[in-house]
């Protein structure tokens, strides 16, 4: 009788564990019914989730920093924001000596471009500058004709507020014209006034040009006011 019972037993842990080999088998055929191919796309997804999210950052970084247009602001310190496509000013250049001598003193770094020209005008650094009427040339220098006109807009209006209107000067220009302009150390404005110039007379330098009285210079530039910068 002892022995009827232990082999009964015996044949039930030996059906046991058949059901395990068995479940175990078709968890591996199966790959656990399909979870280890969810834990897995799901691991992937998140992986993929980082790399994605790693991308975008590096990009936003990029488009911060890359300069999409500029503004050059010309009195006799020559200066130049470079602005991105946020409307940040990435970075403030002198373009000559008393330029280089005042970007320290300006820290306009990572501010709208139409602010960072009114803390430039307003700055104590620029007032002796401005004391006696200088002309001011506010030149946008861009691919995208739409953005630089609303740009020299935007800059424009903020310059009125704090100088005389007649002596500001300004335009928007492609980037080629606006290198060919500092090649020779002149600013846009006094440029394309040469550039007519030498059309009557060939003999005209860049030296004369730089000299020649502001009132001249408007008279012979081809000037175009905006119509209701600030949106009057």
């Amino acid at each position: 009788m002892k022995n009827d019972l232990q082999k009964a037993f015996d044949a039930v842990q030996a059906d046991e564990r058949l059901k395990r080999r068995t479940k175990a088998y078709l968890r591996r055929a199966t790959l656990d019914y399909g979870r280890d191919t969810q834990r897995r796309r799901q691991r992937q997804t998140r992986m993929v989730s980082c790399a994605a999210a790693v991308m975008l950052m590096v990009m936003g970084a990029g488009m911060w920093l890359l300069p999409v247009t500029s503004i050059d602001l010309d009195i006799n310190p020559s200066l130049e924001l470079r602005v991105n496509t946020f409307g940040r000013v990435t970075e403030l250049k002198g373009m000559n000596a008393d330029g280089l001598a005042l970007v320290d003193s300006l820290n306009v770094k990572g501010m709208r471009y139409d602010d960072a020209m009114q803390r430039i005008l307003i700055s104590e650094p620029l007032e002796p500058y401005l004391e006696d009427g200088s002309l001011i040339s506010i030149t946008v220098v861009g691919k995208d004709e739409s953005l630089a006109e609303q740009m020299l807009s935007n800059v424009v209006c903020r310059a009125y507020a704090i100088a005389e209107e007649d002596n500001i000067f300004y335009c928007q220009t492609d980037p080629e014209t606006a290198r060919a302009a500092r090649r020779v150390g002149l600013c846009v404005l006094r440029y394309q006034v040469w550039q007519q110039l030498k059309e009557k007379d060939p003999s005209i330098t860049v030296e004369a040009v730089a000299l020649m009285p502001k009132a001249e210079v408007m008279a012979l530039a081809k000037f175009e006011k905006l119509e209701n910068p600030c949106g009057e």
